[in-house]
């Protein structure tokens, strides 16, 4: 009894008491970056995402964010407080728990679990959630393995607490038993959680680095800008007749969905080339705009007619929209300086969204017709133009 207190008072000595109601989680790269999901159009395969970035999960966030620095790390020394843990001992079995938040709110809002871990439904997938033990942060941020997991028997759950199932292909709508947003320990009748050791207690491990699983999202129930957390709950096992286990929770945030774009790359459009609309020879002249975003945006169309008259539209795009319309109509909408239509033109297009169209030149009594893509970043093959004229 005395042994067992004094290795007490040395653990409480190390991991302290704090006057906080929950842990605070720590990513060791800093706030997370724009995740390169949930912009996928009708035509697109959607794909798991990895909040590490291992290699088996590519181009999980966007270009310009470093994912191989993510990690999370809990402090479950700011657990121990009256609310949640009262102290943590060699021998005591910590379980754990994930759900997915979206804008803050639990439920069904779009992201999904893509990874079983652990064993589920009888099927060993893994040993368990990964994680591993650390003296501090530093520490924790400088390795990018786990050697140890919470192991256990797990069950996914739906935003309604029924059971659900992983889906693990690559379609962009899933079934409704697919839509899980929490996994947690199913029973404790075989080995589960992690089992705090003496090493722990005498190094004073009290950063836990813990993988997240994959995470999948639906692009028909999210918009570009939601924000992606996960909750992570640590349960310190008081198994007993009278005993209630505890429960000490933090909030991970993982990104934010899409990529932002460069307006001078990709929102530009230029069609080169159009007869006049008046034209004898072509009796079907059109074009497209196609918003390649999930929210609606507007654009601005310009004509450049060879006599020199311009003409301007604004038209708004639902996301995922297109804009189609004649030249002949375009031409009867537009505010311009003189008169439209009767001059061979081109075409330029600017965005708040990525943008991509296409361009139709057609006689219809004679079948004959041809079509292209307009150049995007017109913006950037003029700068690169006025470039090399200097």
């Amino acid at each position: 009894m005395k042994k067992a207190m004094t290795l007490l008072m040395a653990l409480t000595m190390v991991f302290g008491f704090a006057a906080i109601a929950a842990a605070d989680c720590f990513n060791c790269a800093g706030t997370a970056g724009n995740i390169a999901r949930g912009c996928e159009t009708g035509q697109d395969d959607c794909y798991p995402f990895d909040f590490e970035g291992r290699v088996d999960a590519p181009n999980s966030y966007c270009d310009t964010y470093k994912v191989d620095q993510n990690r999370a790390v809990f402090k479950i020394c700011d657990c121990i407080t009256d609310g949640d843990f009262e102290t943590v001992v060699a021998g005591d079995t910590i379980d754990i728990s994930m759900e997915i938040l979206v804008n803050g709110e639990s439920g069904d809002n779009g992201v999904y679990w893509a990874e079983y871990v652990g064993t589920v439904d009888g099927y060993e997938h893994s040993c368990g959630v990964e994680m591993e033990t650390y003296e501090d942060q530093e520490d924790a941020c400088d390795d990018t393995d786990y050697d140890d997991c919470f192991e256990g028997n797990y069950e996914y759950l739906l935003a309604d607490g029924s059971v659900g199932c992983v889906y693990s292909g690559d379609d962009c709508i899933l079934d409704d038993e697919e839509r899980v947003v929490k996994f947690e320990l199913e029973n404790r009748n075989e080995p589960h959680g992690y089992v705090v050791t003496t090493a722990d207690e005498i190094d004073g491990n009290a950063s836990w680095a813990i993988d997240i699983p994959w995470m999948r999202v639906d692009p028909s129930r999210v918009v570009a800008g939601d924000k992606v957390w996960v909750r992570i709950c640590l349960l310190l096992d008081c198994s007993g007749i009278c005993s209630d286990d505890v429960v000490c929770c933090c909030d991970v945030y993982i990104g934010e969905l899409c990529c932002s774009f460069d307006s001078a790359e990709y929102a530009g459009l230029i069609y080169p080339y159009f007869p006049p609309a008046n034209s004898a020879a072509f009796n079907l002249l059109g074009m497209t705009i196609t918003n390649l975003a999930a929210l609606e945006g507007s654009a601005t169309i310009t004509m450049y007619e060879d006599d020199g008259d311009v003409g301007t539209l604004d038209v708004t795009i639902p996301g995922n929209g297109i804009y189609l319309t004649t030249i002949a109509d375009l031409t009867a909408a537009m505010t311009s300086t003189g008169t439209l239509g009767d001059a061979k033109s081109y075409l330029t297009v600017t965005a708040d969204f990525p943008a991509t169209g296409f361009a139709m030149i057609a006689d219809t009594i004679d079948g004959a017709s041809m079509g292209y893509l307009p150049l995007q970043g017109w913006e950037v093959y003029a700068g690169s133009f006025l470039e090399d004229m200097k």
